[in-house]
């Protein structure tokens, strides 16, 4: 018998600039909502909501250098449906 639990996940980045000044936004794109626990680092934690089957997520990272900023990266993640204690 194997239980899933609902646990934050970790989101990792990376982009810099040689002159300094780099910023990032993270984002997340569709449903199940899920909060990030920061959307202005290049680390970010979220903890999906409950669902009631197996659903992707999906997120997006840009970087800014204080001048343009970069196209976003996606990168997709599951939700996971909770099992029952029988299933």
């Amino acid at each position: 018998m194997h239980r899933r639990r609902r646990k934050a996940r970790g989101l990792a980045g990376s982009g810099t600039d040689p002159e300094g000044g780099t910023s990032y936004a993270c984002r997340q794109s569709g449903d199940p909502t899920a909060a990030l626990s920061d959307t202005s680092v290049v680390r970010s934690t979220f903890t999906a909501s409950n669902v009631t089957t197996d659903i992707p997520m999906t997120f997006a990272l840009a970087v800014n250098d204080g001048v343009s900023e970069s196209a976003s990266d996606t990168v997709m993640d599951f939700a996971l449906k909770l099992r029952d204690a029988d299933g």
